[in-house]
Parts: C-alpha cells; sequence; structure tokens
C-alpha cells in the first residue's frame, strides 16, 4: 500500500517453462515475496495464430515473467512443483523507472539451483531431434523458422530444418545452454559438433568461401548480459572435404570464458549460407572435449589434436586455416597417410592453425615438432632455405602461437623454426624448444599455426605435436642414430649451398645415418646445439660416433695417424659461440682403420670448462672432411661419465 512499484521483466526460453512459477523474496524479510507465472511472448512471426510453442519458436520470443516490486534488495528463483527449477537461463528487464523510485537496476539476485559436472557433460538439449519421437524441443531460429523432418536426418533419423522463409544468409537455427554450467566449467574447454547440410537449387557451399552465395552454414557464439551482446564468430566450421549431397561435420572448440561464465544467456546460432538455402540440423553435441584427447587438467598429453591426420572421421577436424576463409584447406597425401594443405595464400602470414586450450600453459619447457612440404600451384616441390626470411620466395615455414590475455596483450611467438629443409622427396622438419611467455600462460585464447613461406606456396602439414619437453643429460645428443629417418636437432656449418640432404646405409648394419653433400670447403660440417641447462664446468663425457666419407658413389680413406692436412680423417669440434665468435676445440678423432663398407670408429673424452659453461651456445660439430666429399655420420653418442 502507498508504495511505488517498478515491472521487472524475467526473459526465460518458452520451453520446460510452462508450469513455472517466479518467486522473489525480501532479502531483508523472506515470508515478504511475490509468486507470479509466466507469460509467453509470441509475435506470431511465423504465422501461428494460437501462440503456442509449435507455431512460434523465433529465439527472443520469452517466456516473461512480470513482477512489481518497491524499492529494496531481493532474491529471485524459479519454482516448479515446489522445487527449486532452473529455466536454462535468464534476462532481467527493468521497465520504466517511475518518478517516484521502485526497484533499482542490480538490486535483483537470482538464485540457481546447484547443478554438478555431469550435468553439464552436454550442452545441447535434444540435440538429436529424437525427443518424444522426434521434435524441436529446445530449439529456435531466426527467422525463416523451423520445423523436425523426421527421415531426413543422418541414417534417415530426424534433422531439424528451416522452413521455406530464409530470405537472409543470416537467418537460422538457433540452441541456447545452461547458464550455470558456464560458471561451473568456466576454463574448461568444450567441443561443438554438428551435421550439417545446406540445399537450394543449383546451390553446393564451399566450406572455404565466405561470400553469401557459395559459404557454408557455420556456428556462432553470442552471450547478453545487462542487454549487451558479445558475439564469437565462426565456433565451429566445416571440415573438409565437404559433402556434396549429404551431411558433413560441423566442428570447432573453444575454452569457456570468464565473460561467458558471467553472461546472463548464450546462445549458438547455424546461419550465413545462400539465403534461399534449406538448412538441416543433426547430431548436434557441445561437450567437454575428450581428456584422452586434450586433458585439460595439467595437460600432460599432446596440446595438439588429430596432429598426424588420421582422425576417423577422414576429414580437416580440429583444423582450418589462420585466418577464415583465406586459403584453401584440404586433406592431401602426408608423409604416411594423410596431410593437410593451405592452397591459394595470398600473404606469407596464412597457413594452417589449431586452436589451442590456453589452461594447458605452464611454465615449463614444451617442444613443437611438424614435418611440411611446400609446393607451387602446379604441385611442384620447393625445397626452402633455412636462411631466408620469411616472405622470400624460398622461405621455410616457422610455428607459432598467438595469444591474447583477459586484459587484451597480444602475443604472437615463434616456437619453433626449420632443422631439416628436406628434399624434392623427403619432407623437411621444424622443431623448436619453449617456455610460454606470461601472455600465453594468462591467456583466455590462443591458436597455433604455421606461416612463413612466401604468398602462392602452396603449406602442407603432418605430424604435428607439442609436448613437455624432459631434458635428460645423461646423453648429450638427440637423433644420433637417425633411425626416425630425418636429421631433426641436426643442422650444417657452412655456406647456403651446403645441405644435408638424405640419409645412406647405416652403420654396423643400421638402416639410416646422416650424409651432408654440397662442401666446397674442408671445415663445413653438420651439427647439433646442445641443451644449456646440460653444459656445466668440469662436467666429462664420452664421445662415440662412425663417420664415412664418399665421393661419386665410391668411399674415401683417410689416415687417422694425421693430425691435419690432406688425407686426414674428420674429427668432432666442441664449438662454443657468442655473438658472432667462436671458441672451439678437438673431442674426438677416428681410432684405427675403416671397415668393409668404408666406416670409421671416432671417440674421445672432454670436459667441459667454464667458458664452455659461460657462453650463449655450445655445439658439437663434425667437419674436416675433404672438400668437395660427402660427411655421413652415424650412431652419434655423447655419454656422461
Amino acid at each position: 500500500e502507498n508504495s511505488c512499484l517498478r515491472f521487472v521483466n524475467f526473459n526465460v526460453g518458452a520451453y520446460g517453462t510452462e508450469d513455472v512459477l517466479l518467486r522473489v523474496e525480501d532479502r531483508a524479510d523472506p515470508s515478504r515475496y511475490i509468486e507470479v507465472p509466466g507469460n509467453w511472448r509470441c509475435d506470431g512471426r511465423t504465422g501461428g495464430t494460437n501462440c503456442d510453442v509449435s507455431d512460434n519458436s523465433y529465439y527472443t520470443d520469452y517466456r516473461v515473467f512480470s513482477a512489481p516490486l518497491p524499492a529494496g534488495e531481493y532474491d529471485a528463483r524459479f519454482v516448479l512443483n515446489g522445487q527449486d527449477y532452473w529455466p536454462t537461463f535468464v534476462e532481467i528487464e527493468y521497465e520504466h523507472d517511475p518518478d517516484c523510485g521502485g526497484v533499482q537496476e542490480g538490486s535483483i539476485a537470482v538464485q540457481e539451483p546447484p547443478v554438478t559436472a555431469e550435468e553439464c557433460q552436454e550442452l545441447v538439449m535434444n540435440g538429436d531431434l529424437e525427443a518424444d519421437g522426434g521434435n524441436y524441443t529446445g530449439w529456435y531460429h531466426i527467422s525463416g523458422g523451423l520445423a523436425v523432418e523426421l527421415g531426413s536426418g543422418v541414417d534417415n533419423t530426424a534433422a531439424i530444418v528451416t522452413t521455406s522463409d530464409r530470405d537472409s544468409i543470416y537467418e537460422g537455427l538457433v540452441f541456447y545452454v545452461d547458464t550455470r554450467c558456464l560458471s561451473l566449467m568456466v576454463g574448461k574447454e568444450y567441443e561443438l559438433t554438428a551435421m550439417y547440410k545446406a540445399e537450394g537449387t543449383d546451390f553446393v557451399c564451399d566450406p572455404d568461401d565466405d561470400s553469401e552465395t557459395n559459404g557454408c552454414p557455420r556456428f556462432t557464439a553470442r552471450t547478453k548480459k545487462d542487454g549487451k551482446t558479445e558475439s564469437w564468430y565462426n565456433i565451429a566450421k566445416s571440415v573438409r572435404p565437404a559433402s556434396s549431397d549429404g551431411y558433413t561435420l560441423a566442428h570447432g572448440t573453444f575454452v569457456i570464458s570468464q565473460e561467458m561464465a558471467e553472461a546472463d544467456s548464450l546462445i549458438f546460432y547455424f546461419t550465413r549460407t545462400k539465403a534461399s538455402a534449406k538448412i538441416f540440423l543433426d547430431n548436434v553435441s557441445l561437450h567437454p572435449l575428450e581428456t584422452s584427447t586434450r586433458n585439460y587438467e595439467g595437460c600432460p598429453g599432446d596440446l595438439i589434436v588429430n596432429g598426424d591426420m588420421e582422425d576417423l572421421s577422414g576429414t580437416t577436424k580440429y583444423w582450418d586455416t589462420r585466418f577464415d576463409y583465406e586459403g584453401k584447406l584440404s586433406l592431401t597425401t602426408g608423409v604416411a597417410g594423410n596431410g593437410i594443405q593451405v592452397a591459394g595464400r595470398t600473404s606469407k602470414s596464412q597457413g594452417p592453425r589449431q586452436w589451442l586450450n590456453p589452461t594447458c600453459f605452464e611454465d615449463i619447457e614444451y617442444q613443437v615438432f611438424l614435418r611440411f612440404k611446400l609446393t607451387d600451384s602446379a604441385g611442384n616441390t620447393i625445397v626452402c632455405n633455412a636462411n631466408s626470411a620469411e616472405g622470400e620466395s624460398d622461405a621455410c615455414p616457422t610455428a607459432k602461437v598467438y595469444a591474447i590475455d583477459p586484459d587484451g596483450n597480444e602475443a604472437y611467438t615463434s616456437i619453433g623454426s626449420v632443422s631439416d629443409v628436406g628434399t624434392e622427396m623427403d619432407w623437411g622438419i621444424v622443431h623448436g624448444l619453449f617456455t610460454p611467455n606470461e601472455v600465453m600462460r594468462n591467456a583466455f585464447r590462443a591458436f597455433f599455426y604455421v606461416n612463413g613461406p612466401a604468398s602462392g606456396v602452396d603449406i602442407a602439414i603432418d605430424d604435428v605435436a607439442i609436448t613437455f619437453y624432459v631434458l635428460d643429460c645423461s646423453n648429450l645428443v638427440l637423433n644420433g642414430d637417425f633411425e626416425r629417418g630425418d636429421g631433426l636437432h641436426w643442422g650444417y656449418y657452412g655456406a647456403n649451398n651446403a645441405a644435408i640432404t638424405g640419409y645412406e646405409t647405416g652403420a654396423n648394419a643400421t638402416s639410416l645415418s646422416l650424409i651432408m653433400t654440397g662442401r666446397d670447403e674442408r671445415w663445413w660440417g653438420m651439427e647439433q646445439k646442445f641443451n644449456n641447462d646440460c653444459v656445466h664446468a668440469l662436467d666429462q663425457y664420452q664421445v662415440t660416433a662412425y663417420v664415412r666419407m664418399e665421393q661419386d658413389g665410391s668411399s674415401v680413406a683417410c689416415d687417422s695417424n694425421l693430425v691435419n692436412g690432406d688425407g686426414s680423417c674428420p674429427v668432432a669440434m666442441l664449438v662454443s659461440k657468442d655473438g658472432g665468435e667462436e671458441r672451439k676445440r678437438v673431442i674426438a678423432a677416428v681410432v684405427g682403420s675403416a671397415d668393409a663398407d668404408g666406416w670409421y670408429y671416432m671417440q674421445g673424452i672432454f670436459e667441459f670448462y667454464d667458458y664452455n659453461s659461460a657462453s650463449e651456445d655450445v655445439y658439437v660439430r663434425f667437419q674436416d672432411a675433404p672438400a668437395n666429399v660427402n660427411l655421413i655420420v652415424d650412431e652419434v653418442k655423447i655419454v656422461k661419465v
């Protein structure tokens, strides 16, 4: 009595709220309360006459609970059959503030019934459209209408479809998610999957085309908070290859952000394809990414998903182009099985991309590895030059991570560079060790990408991995037997025309060894950088290796009794680098004569000095075979004694 009242509208979804009541209690005296039923806001956009859910499902046709409230502080909750109930989401609207006062914005707290992680394992209601024999409970539309067609889904099941009313690319299908799960699962990585098709007269959508006439539909996420909206575009898109006449997988991953967790509502809408096309959806699911795929609790495994491109779906699942719709992504022939390729690049910045879970990054060391092949538009292999800058015609690819933290700080971090350029036949290798920087560790969005080669150069990648790096100083040499079939961790020392170009039969009947060709000078050779954390003054190591020299297919002999000059044998050098200066010494030499296949055994013992441990970089280098002779090494070990 004699109170100044202001109406407050609580907007919720239409499904499952027909018999729900809103109870608003005075926080100072909970015995003072009001209970109101909901009214369905039906605008008749689809031509319905009796205003029920079967005729009207526009995404903002809310069920509205209106409560007239005086000034004060209140707690609100929803009740069904005497039990607390949650209507998926709640958007609060305050009507005009009367001159006399009334309840003010921010003075009402909506009480949410508790929810468990188990209840948040699936955020799509009726994603398979099989509820009650096939209906669209839980689904909405942005104009264009909707219906369920039995027998039109995957394997002749039910599918949700737009009607013939679509007259804009922005019209499509919508679902809301339970906002309680967003708060509970903030920081967790979710995966959105759906089977879709788009049908129209003379229309086949292209997943690499963003145009209004040819593009495929894709999911966008949109939050709403205090009436303001924020969108995350292309949160799930078509994988490749896309079916021309059947269903194709739409896929994406994302981390639930704090902004999502604080939202009043979160919707996902499937739109942006040719206006006249009919959209079909089936088997829609939004669920935590399997911990076996990428464990978000510490992430002890590989941070890359489907890095070998052998996903059972036979698609580019988890991969896309760095910039949406720039370049054409496809499956290609990989090292052994599938790889992925980005063709039609118009910038050095373009290339393949995968979203990461930034909560995985810790203040520890990681290693990145991938194989690559570069080709021109005609499919001819391009062997890159490790010394060329990004964008040059023979530039090599680089592995990078983009990250942005909640304060808007961005970081574009190179995490791996070429360690083996490959050959006309063999794939090259990108490798690197890195420790995530502060922006990466605090990021709420991050993705891995590969770029660098000139525009017009197609990039194919395979066997991509980002894993913890476990330091082992018991043997300083990595990949010393070359049985993995590549020159990972090894580089060449000499002019640009020298290169590690292939692999020969190994020593002691092993399969592979490392060969360096194009050696114009005696001092040119191959080298490997040690991990600085393993270089400690006074530590002693034993070096063992096999070396062989070859010219025109025949073994070249050397005399182990000669210290230097013509006819002397190759040596292993310990090289400390500081700036442009080198300080080096011999740490192993050939012992005895060659075996029947031309292999010489090399050995030696050395101790790290103070200047080694203080140097910027420390390497082992094999050199001093005669000029113009191929140098081959195998079974290299540097073991602590």
